[in-house]
């Protein structure tokens, strides 16, 4: 796996209506919408993460896998948003594993 990229875990959360859980971005004045997601710790493994995450990110864990995603998809960040991020010196993007609950 190429280390200039974050590893990070994203979750797509579907409700009982087939409606998708998305949130706003609060820490960028883009105001987008995006699904959850987090950084991997050190030592932690993607089902490790994103189950942290979802209690990080949403209040609750209490969900059910569906399913996981069989590869890692890597993205590049724009520099100006590199910039505002506290480990946008190190990565030049993120590579994400997906989990659908």
């Amino acid at each position: 796996m190429n280390n200039k990229y974050r590893k990070c875990v994203g979750m797509m959360i579907i409700n009982n209506n087939k409606e998708i859980l998305v949130g706003r971005r609060l820490d960028h004045p883009s105001g987008f919408w995006q699904m959850p997601q987090g950084g991997i710790d050190e030592k932690e493994n993607p089902e490790e993460a994103v189950w942290r995450e979802m209690k990080e990110e949403i209040g609750t864990n209490k969900a059910e896998l569906l399913k996981v995603s069989n590869q890692w998809i890597n993205y590049d960040i724009p520099l100006e948003t590199l910039k505002t991020l506290p480990w946008g010196h190190k990565y030049i993007g993120q590579t994400q594993k997906w989990f659908a609950f």
